[in-house]
């Protein structure tokens, strides 16, 4: 069973005992928890924890006196009496006792504060704290936060110890439930400190008192059970992180390395339609050849796409005089192709004011390169586009391409566009980006009328908290692996707003909207001249990648 120690609203001072089967349906069980026939109210304790030792319940609360907070420990065998045993004097934060664990006759106690610390004790009454720290969260862009312990587990792997990181400020509440494993062996040993946090307060309860009240392990599960001032008590479900997180194997965190070569594509001043800039290119690996498709902006200020192909994927031997894709439909330009007749926007972005096609991705599927993109006329919500061209005429250069057709929703700004290059479950996939969120569609067909548009079916957010807090768009179209496909993209987070940079995820092969990894940190950030000058600085934009051999090369921005 699960027991909740609580005082109900409304009513009187006194803590009361429920208990539940499920974690969900809670009975009250007509008891009230007193300490040697003293009722204790609510205003006196707080962070109560209790652990199952056999037939007893070892309980750890912090009692508030006068001005002061001490940490205490009681112990009951039937939930209702606790018989107090010791203040722990010097202990001021809240704390587990590991349940059913001693080692070297110890009873083992972790509490937090600015550090996880630990104590030991041989009756429960006279604690002894070890003078190493466990662990620290580093102060970053939100500050120094405090560590609360909630509870602690016994696994095969070690110690689960669980613990709130408490970011709040006074106007707004916020927790992170964490983790940390230590060694059976030595609790002080920590074998693994999760990165990944197991839940994060959502955006939606800051605006209300939030406290927290305990962390259970109920068969393969994990609850959490929070109090939401003028709502009630909330209970959260975690899958329980030792059947789905395994222990790192010193695996280093990988960097993409950038070459002494770069910019690979740079603006040619002699050539008038790109003689400004040069980004973002999509890339595919076809007849031994890395061929990409590049924006490129020249002296109309109207973004148009370029070409140029490499046997090795970074010296481009091969690159077209002119321009292989133009602008001509309405949406794509406000004037006539050439000319500036457009009327700034502030839709625009990396230069380009007066509308053109931006940000190409391509894949081929079957027979066809299929080719997503910006459509931009200068002045009305950027929408994605799609248009195509057979394989034989993409090799021959003969850029004849399908007329295009908008596949988003007016009124909308919808970029970051890219496909699958395989069907999942019988459907082609399409990734897209409405801020803030990487937006997934399943669709049956390629062959879009104009008048049906993506719905944004699923969605993939920023990471609160992380580098990727912002915003997220999908890169490249997502490459396939044996353990999943990769999703190279690009984010933005609220720390450094100004810079866009690249991250990696794995996406589940059959569900591509489940991310089974997610890389904590970004694998290219935007630190090189060439990617802090131009129009826009601090830009790592990654819109093509492809597989040479044991190698992954991305193409991107700056």
């Amino acid at each position: 069973k699960i027991h909740l120690i609580l005082k109900k609203s409304g009513k009187n001072t006194l803590f009361e005992l429920e208990s539940s089967t499920n974690g969900l349906t809670f009975k009250n069980e007509e008891k009230q928890i007193k300490f040697k026939n003293k009722i204790l109210a609510d205003q006196e304790i707080s962070n109560v924890s209790v652990s199952v030792w056999e037939n007893r319940y070892v309980a750890c609360y912090l009692q508030k006196t006068g001005a002061s907070k001490n940490l205490f420990s009681s112990v009951s065998g039937d939930r209702e009496i606790f018989e107090h045993i010791k203040t722990i004097d010097h202990i001021t934060e809240a704390g587990s006792i590991v349940p059913n664990f001693k080692i070297q006759n110890n009873y083992v106690l972790y509490f937090g504060g600015d550090f996880l610390r630990l104590a030991y004790s041989k009756n429960l009454a006279d604690w002894e704290v070890a003078n190493e720290k466990l662990h620290s969260e580093p102060k970053g862009f939100f500050g120094k936060s405090s560590l609360i312990v909630a509870s602690s587990f016994l696994t095969h792997q070690g110690i689960l110890v669980f613990y709130w990181e408490n970011r709040s400020s006074k106007k707004h509440s916020h927790y992170i439930l964490k983790a940390i494993l230590t060694d059976i062996r030595n609790p002080l040993d920590v074998l693994e400190k999760f990165d990944e946090p197991i839940w994060e307060t959502s955006a939606e309860w800051t605006k209300y008192k939030i406290t927290p009240v305990g962390v259970v392990k109920l068969e393969n599960k994990l609850l959490s059970y929070w109090n939401v001032a003028g709502r009630g008590l909330f209970v959260i479900t975690h899958p329980f992180i030792d059947t789905t997180v395994k222990i790192k194997q010193n695996v280093p965190f990988v960097i993409i390395k950038k070459l002494k070569q770069n910019p690979l594509i740079a603006p040619l001043v002699h050539n008038f339609w790109e003689s400004k800039a040069t980004f973002n290119p999509a890339a595919v690996h076809e007849k031994n050849r890395v061929h990409i498709i590049y924006r490129a902006i020249g002296e109309d200020d109207v973004s148009v796409l370029g070409y140029a192909s490499s046997s090795d994927g970074i010296h481009f031997d091969d690159r077209h005089p002119k321009p292989i894709y133009v602008p001509k439909e309405p949406f794509e330009l406000s004037g006539t192709y050439g000319q500036k007749n457009g009327t700034y926007s502030p839709f625009a972005s990396g230069g380009g004011a007066y509308g053109g096609v931006e940000d190409p991705r391509i894949t081929k599927i079957d027979d066809k390169f299929y080719m997503t993109y910006v459509a931009y006329n200068g002045w009305s919500h950027p929408r994605v586009a799609l248009t195509s061209i057979d394989e034989v005429s993409f090799h021959n250069k003969d850029w004849q391409w399908e007329k295009p057709v908008l596949i988003s929703k007016p009124n909308e700004v919808n970029k970051n566009a890219c496909i699958l290059p395989e069907k999942v479950n019988g459907k082609y996939v399409i990734f897209h980006r409405v801020y803030p969120d990487i937006l997934v569609d399943f669709v049956d067909s390629l062959d879009f009328d104009g008048k049906t548009f993506l719905k944004g079916e699923f969605r993939i957010e920023p990471v609160r908290n992380r580098w990727d807090s912002r915003k997220v768009g999908a890169g490249p179209p997502p490459i396939k692996t044996p353990d999943g496909w990769l999703m190279i993209y690009q984010a933005v987070g609220n720390q450094d707003p100004t810079k866009y940079k690249i991250g990696a995820m794995l996406l589940s092969l059959t569900d591509p909207t489940r991310i089974l990894y997610r890389a904590r940190e970004p694998i290219l950030e935007p630190d090189k001249w060439y990617e802090n000058d131009g129009f826009k600085t601090g830009v790592a934009y990654p819109c093509g990648a492809v597989v040479m051999g044991s190698k992954l090369i991305v193409y991107y921005g700056g």
